[in-house]
């Protein structure tokens, strides 16, 4: 059964008992991998895993985003404006899998006054996505987080960045 439903620029996608049917394309991404090329022309799935079903999907104009069960990032689609919170220039072309497309976003390092850091940096496990343009926006407890270029070409970050003045006040 249909849960959400997102589009983009090119495509269209799908979000069904924790799997992510996609159809389209992501302007300026190569079809370089079987799946892409298939999905261009007919419905796909790209993204199954039991361990982390995916539980909300956001759709920028040329990149999807996938929130799973355990609060980690998945994202797929056009990297150039840095909207999938990783290096544009890393892992372009390769084929999406569950592995490929997670995004690990670490807590910031703290330090004391004499310079040692204070505390370690765990990984962010988030509750709520957006996406809008270039640009990839996620919550933890109420805390955002976001990368990608601005409509008016304002680079935020091509790896995800706290933005406090994007946090939703309780």
């Amino acid at each position: 059964m249909l849960q959400q439903e997102v589009r983009g620029k090119s495509y269209i996608a799908g979000l069904y008992d924790g799997k992510v049917v996609f159809q389209g394309t992501f302007e300026g991404v190569q079809l370089s991998s079987a799946l892409m090329s298939m999905a261009a022309v007919s419905p796909q799935v790209i993204f199954n895993d039991p361990t982390d079903p995916i539980i909300k999907l956001a759709g920028g104009r040329d990149h999807l985003v996938m929130l799973g069960l355990s609060g980690r990032l998945y994202t797929i689609g056009r990297a150039n404006e840095g909207q999938l919170g990783q290096d544009p220039s890393r892992h372009r072309y390769r084929t999406p899998t569950p592995l490929n497309m997670r995004r690990r976003v670490l807590e910031e390092l703290v330090y004391t006054d004499s310079g040692r850091v204070k505390s370690h940096t765990p990984e962010v496990f988030f509750d709520h996505i957006e996406a809008h343009g270039n640009v990839t926006f996620a919550w933890c407890k109420n805390r955002a987080f976001r990368c990608g270029t601005l409509d008016n070409g304002v680079v935020c970050s091509s790896t995800f960045k706290r933005c406090e003045r994007l946090d939703r006040r309780v």
